[in-house]
């Protein structure tokens, strides 16, 4: 599985969930060398932290045919973080905020429609980690908050490498 198939997977699973909770919100991969300054409405951002191998390759060899297919499998922890933008007004009580989207998000990937959707794709939800919630300034010197989550998902990362095969050698051994 590419990044860019782990991160479309991702972002369609997300969207789903937020769009049957009553949010129609985009969901965006954060960091693309596109993007220019700050979305003008209500976003959620997804990005990639880390990734580690765990374990070591599974290897196996199979013949058919006339042919060897050489498999290695490795099992791949991607770390991910989501994050939102709302634009908020206080006097406004009944206004999304951008907690509300993360927690929504977290909601998403717990639910078991999104994870029989990953695991149809070989993919598996580890763990989603304490919401953080830190404060800055915005570019209208307004506090804004920047909430947001990791969480980690897995995958076994496969690797086909066919060959012909050679035939079959025999040979006889004579011993004086």
């Amino acid at each position: 599985m590419t990044d860019d198939q782990l991160m479309a997977l991702l972002i369609s699973t997300i969207t789903s969930g937020l769009v049957a909770q009553g949010f129609n919100v985009p969901v965006e991969q954060e960091y693309q060398p596109t993007l220019q300054g700050t979305p003008g409405g209500d976003s959620v951002f997804i990005w990639k932290l880390s990734e580690n191998r765990y374990g070591f390759p599974g290897r196996s060899d199979k013949f058919a045919t006339g042919i060897m297919t050489h498999m290695e499998t490795e099992r791949i922890e991607v770390m991910f973080q989501i994050g939102a933008l709302a634009i908020q007004n206080p006097s406004n009580i009944t206004s999304v905020t951008a907690a509300d989207y993360v927690r929504a998000v977290g909601r998403t990937l717990q639910s078991d429609v999104a994870q029989h959707a990953m695991l149809s794709a070989g993919v598996g939800i580890y763990r989603i980690q304490a919401m953080r919630q830190p404060y800055f300034k915005d570019d209208k010197d307004n506090f804004e908050s920047s909430p947001s989550f990791d969480f980690t998902v897995a995958y076994d990362d496969v690797y086909l490498q066919t060959e012909p095969s050679t035939g079959i050698v025999t040979g006889s051994v004579t011993i004086s």
